[in-house]
């Protein structure tokens, strides 16, 4: 129905997509309520008795910055720029927080009268957890650990008792991640355990030596014989012939070449060839 055009009037489904807004909004359904709202055309006063355009921009972008993603929010700000006109401090909002700045983001939200809405009233304290909510996890997800006396002031949050229990809610859903932990004695956040940071830290210490040490015996190897004057001669140990397999029948075991004093045997490339080190 809402893709149906009337003749009599052509904000028929402007006005369903309002309706059915307004109706997932007042059942909890926000991130399919937020997809009507921002799906609405810029139309003036198409709905007064129902809903205001005003009431359409703040209904989409408060909704958009509660369920979508980052991308999501940062088109939104392209494709329902016009709206936004009409929301400005909405319009604000998500520019904070697209550009990171979750404090100043939480601010303007809680400046807003949204308990005397007709239709926010009764969410509009769910809608603000789950914005404030998304803003800390945004905040702390680049870090392995951060101070959460730090993070308290960087987000506005009013203590730090406050902020530790966001951190154990959000931590205990699973918002965190599976490692982060709280070092409460510290006053810190660990995105990942410690024990997993140290393991994975020698894990890479251990991958970095041993490719050290093959490194440094290649290169020894390589000078020793270099050193002793050693040629490399002959086809290569294991070649393919005339049958197509792989083989070494014609390859002798051991070469000598004697120098005039007959003490200076000479390893064939058949048996080693320092090349194939590297």
């Amino acid at each position: 129905a809402e893709n149906t055009c009337s003749s009599l009037d052509p904000n028929f489904s402007s006005k369903l997509k309002a309706a059915a807004g307004i109706a997932l909004l007042h059942a909890g359904r926000y991130e399919e309520a937020a997809q009507k709202f921002i799906s609405i055309p810029n139309v003036e006063s198409f709905y007064r008795t129902v809903i205001s355009v005003e009431d359409i921009a703040l209904y989409g972008a408060l909704l958009s910055l509660a369920t979508l993603g980052r991308s999501s929010l940062l088109a939104l700000q392209e494709n329902f720029k016009s709206q936004l006109e009409l929301a400005p401090a909405l319009r604000e909002a998500l520019a904070h927080f697209g550009r990171a700045e979750y404090k100043a983001c939480l601010h303007l939200l809680k400046d807003l009268p949204l308990h005397l809405d007709l239709h926010l009233h009764s969410h509009a304290t769910t809608l603000l957890r789950k914005i404030r909510d998304r803003c800390i996890v945004q905040y702390f997800s680049p870090y392995s650990r951060v101070s959460i006396s730090h993070a308290t002031k960087e987000l506005g949050i009013s203590s730090v008792e406050e902020m530790e229990d966001i951190l154990v809610d959000l931590i205990g859903r699973g918002q965190m991640g599976a490692g982060a932990r709280i070092d409460g004695c510290q006053q810190i956040l660990w995105m990942e355990a410690p024990v997993q940071l140290q393991c994975e830290t020698q894990r890479k210490l251990a991958k970095t030596g041993q490719q050290f040490i093959y490194g440094a015996e290649s290169l020894l190897l390589r000078m020793a014989c270099l050193d002793n004057d050693l040629i490399v001669k002959g086809r290569s140990k294991y070649y393919r012939g005339s049958s197509g397999n792989v083989g070494s029948s014609h390859v002798s075991s051991m070469e000598y070449d004697m120098d005039d004093d007959g003490d200076a045997p000479m390893m064939d490339a058949d048996m080693m060839n320092p090349e194939d080190v590297y």
